[in-house]
């Protein structure tokens, strides 16, 4: 673990106060953005939650980003308030497994929310073309950062941990430097395998990868139990890691 790993604020279990806040956000329609950070940062992160929204833990981790990194960190809210319950999940019912796969169908479909976080990066640039931007996400959110990556992108790194729906073209895509950070529950074959490709993409030297063994698929989202202590070391490991990962690949 890195020194700045050991000499962070500690993370809150429970009872967490916000840095950051939630308001109207100009980047997409009829929607709103949690935001923490300084306006006038010359380093944004977008980061792309989980299918369960706004959560405690990911604001949390929002704000060990925007400390570490004294960045402005830009969480939007794609769903517009139609996200799962973490209480109701998995499904256990045939029913609610229908609606789930067709949530991920309509509310969730990659093809609206990718070019949606392209649009904001883009934003983001053009009243300040020399901001640095990222994009970081989780789990559901973890598929559309990394293809917010690809060919043509104006971000300039992307991050994904836990990702869900990964697939290898996802990763012959990319034309920006991948912080990949994958759990236990992710096919560690096809992990590897992305990480094997990225490795031959000229930014190689800027990439990072870590696969958590010792975790479960969710630990740095909304299902991350904090007050287990594995859980807690692994995920102030990785908010601390990919605060290190952006600093050295937004790097002019």
């Amino acid at each position: 673990m890195s020194e700045a790993c050991c000499t962070r604020a500690p993370v809150i279990e429970t009872g967490y106060t916000n840095k950051g806040a939630i308001g109207p956000f100009a980047g997409l329609e009829n929607t709103t953005a949690y935001t923490v950070g300084p306006d006038n940062a010359k380093t944004v992160i977008v980061l792309v939650y989980d299918a369960f929204g706004y959560g405690s833990q990911v604001q949390q981790g929002a704000d060990i980003i925007s400390s570490n990194l004294g960045a402005k960190v830009i969480m939007p809210d794609f769903f517009r308030g139609e996200q799962q319950d973490v209480n109701n999940y998995p499904p256990k019912t045939d029913e609610a497994k229908a609606a789930l796969q067709e949530w991920f169908k309509t509310v969730a479909a990659f093809g609206k929310h990718v070019p949606d976080v392209q649009k904001i990066v883009k934003d983001i640039k053009s009243k300040n073309p020399d901001t640095k931007v990222g994009v970081l996400g989780l789990c559901w959110g973890g598929k559309v950062a990394i293809r917010a990556g690809s060919e043509g992108t104006a971000a300039d790194a992307v991050a994904a941990v836990h990702p869900a729906f990964v697939e290898e073209a996802d990763a012959h895509d990319l034309a920006v430097p991948l912080g990949f950070f994958p759990s236990k529950d992710e096919n560690r074959e096809l992990c590897e395998k992305v990480s094997e490709i990225i490795a031959q993409k000229p930014f190689a030297d800027k990439n990072k990868y870590i696969y958590y063994e010792t975790v479960h698929h969710g630990f740095a989202g909304a299902r991350g139990n904090l007050s287990d202590p594995e859980n807690k070391e692994k995920y102030a490991h990785f908010y601390n890691t990919v605060s290190e990962y952006f600093k050295r690949a937004l790097e002019a």
